[in-house]
């Protein structure tokens, strides 16, 4: 087995390293503060993947390996049209290695920098990464390095397409730094006020994070600068950001709320999602063209830093930031260290990768994720649901049943019950779906989003109604369906039929 020290150290890598017994190592294709990337193949299908092999600081440590693993199937689940997804975790002899999906494509401070984000598609691209960070804070996981660098921008019929990547990373490594006490481990001009004043950080910490991005992929600039991390820092929990001449009245109040100091009052992942497709193309008070480009990283302070956090810092003068408690922290379910007084877990700094193998509008499919469904896995009862050729399976892994069974019984099972659903297009490349809450339904699981006969999205409760579609052409008309998963033996009522309509900023959808 190939330990972590020989793949850090050989140089040139020959071709075909095993690691494990399941992937081919290739060739380093970038290097962060948690591990370096490597383009490898998956052994039994050849399949190009990104593996990113954890520094041996990490692998040697106890703690990490525990959480390592228990991490593991909750980052394997999470999928997402807009998530790099991770396809494995290898913990073998002294090996930590996270293998993801290839993307290939810019990030977007890349993309922004060529001008390729005009003002028309920041909205969109913005949403699209909120919704993504939406799906994985319903999972219990905070992303803890939201940035340009680590939304990576391919484009699909024309049009900018956001995976966000490195999420979960940073929470599995985290133990190991946050153990010494007053340091502040990220990317200063990112990090939220409560992380910079030790205080609990959940979810909020996220979309402070995208709240920076957002001002900056607008602005052109952050709306904090500094010469030293520490007085970033500050900047960060005292200081209020000015309001950039050419961002409309409606941006200015979903960016201003994200930048909120008190974590309590920023809206949710979610919600932002929503907002963030409302304003695509009326981002800006002036005619739609490219915003200004984004500064380089770094900006005039270090990338990635690791922070004593010194008594001025802990000790700041006024500010509106309210005591923090985890209920108000955390509007969503999050990992027990999410709420760890520790707060600022390690940020990783992943470049972002270079190869790809984008599908167009085929996102993987919805993960096997309910932590409720495991007694039904337990009694042995599999769980089919196939819908025009895309499908979910909630099952046990263990062999049939095979012994007969001698009166015939009616079996709970799952379904999908599809909704009255209607279509409006808000804006120029975004859609909106509304329909009933379904929440109320018996056995009521998810919601599940269907484009042009095809799965799209799983949506859970407090995603949707309504649910907003973003990043579709302007002029391609596409058909919409939205159903309920269900666990239930009742009957199925009739179906709701599909709605079709065009993203072009007016229409309304039709049967």
């Amino acid at each position: 087995m190939t330990s972590p020290d020989e793949l850090e150290t050989a140089a040139p890598l020959r071709m075909g390293r095993p690691l494990d017994t399941g992937y081919l190592i290739d060739e380093v294709v970038g290097e962060g503060s948690a591990g370096r990337v490597w383009r490898g193949r998956r052994a039994a299908d050849g399949v190009v993947v990104a593996i990113k092999v954890l520094h041996p600081q990490y692998s040697a440590d106890e703690e990490i390996l525990s959480r390592f693993v228990r991490e593991h199937a909750t980052l394997k689940l999470l999928s997402h049209p807009h998530l790099v997804r991770v396809l494995d975790l290898v913990s073998t002899g002294d090996t930590r290695a996270i293998v993801m999906e290839m993307v290939d494509g810019q990030n977007l401070r890349q993309a922004a920098q060529t001008g390729a984000i005009s003002r028309e598609w920041a909205a969109a691209v913005l949403s699209q990464v909120a919704d993504a960070l939406a799906h994985i804070h319903t999972a219990g996981i905070v992303h803890r390095d939201v940035k340009p660098e680590n939304m990576l921008i391919t484009w699909r019929g024309g049009q900018p397409w956001a995976q966000l990547t490195d999420f979960g990373i940073a929470h599995i490594t985290g133990g190991h730094t946050l153990t010494r006490v007053g340091e502040i481990v990220g990317t200063p001009s990112y990090i939220a006020p409560e992380i910079a004043l030790d205080r609990p950080s959940g979810p909020p910490a996220d979309v402070y994070a995208l709240g920076i991005t957002a001002y900056e992929l607008l602005a052109g600039h952050r709306p904090f600068s500094a010469d030293h991390p520490l007085a970033m820092l500050r900047q960060h929990v005292e200081a209020q950001p000015v309001r950039p001449a050419a961002i409309s009245d409606a941006a200015w109040e979903t960016i201003s709320g994200c930048l909120a100091k008190d974590p309590s009052v920023r809206p949710t992942a979610a919600q932002l999602a929503g907002r963030f497709a409302l304003l695509t193309g009326s981002v800006g008070a002036l005619p739609l063209s490219a915003p200004p480009p984004l500064p380089a990283m770094p900006a005039v302070i270090p990338e990635f830093v690791v922070l004593d956090t010194a008594p001025a810092l802990t000790k700041p003068g006024p500010t509106n930031l309210a005591p923090t408690n985890p209920a108000a922290t955390n509007p969503g379910p999050t990992n027990p260290a999410a709420t760890n007084p520790a707060a600022a877990e390690p940020a990783i700094d992943l470049p972002t990768i270079g190869a790809s193998r984008p599908a167009p509008l085929a996102p993987p499919p919805p993960p096997k994720r309910r932590k409720r469904w495991i007694w039904w896995v337990a009694a042995g009862i599999a769980v089919v649901i196939a819908g025009w050729g895309a499908g979910l399976w909630a099952g046990r892994s263990g062999p049939p049943v095979t012994t007969p069974t001698p009166t015939p019984t009616t079996a709970v099972k799952g379904q999908l019950w599809f909704l009255p659903v209607s279509a409006t297009s808000p804006a120029l490349g975004t859609v909106r779906l509304d329909f009933a809450d379904a929440t109320k339904l018996p056995g009521f699981e998810s919601y599940v989003i269907y484009l042009d006969s095809g799965l799209y999205a799983q949506v859970q409760p407090g995603q949707a109604p309504p649910y907003f579609v973003s990043g579709r052409h302007p002029e391609t008309k596409n058909c919409y369906q939205v159903a309920a998963l269900v666990i239930t033996d009742q009957p199925k009522p009739p179906d709701g039929p599909a709605v079709c309509l065009a993203a072009d900023g007016k229409g309304k959808g039709s049967p």
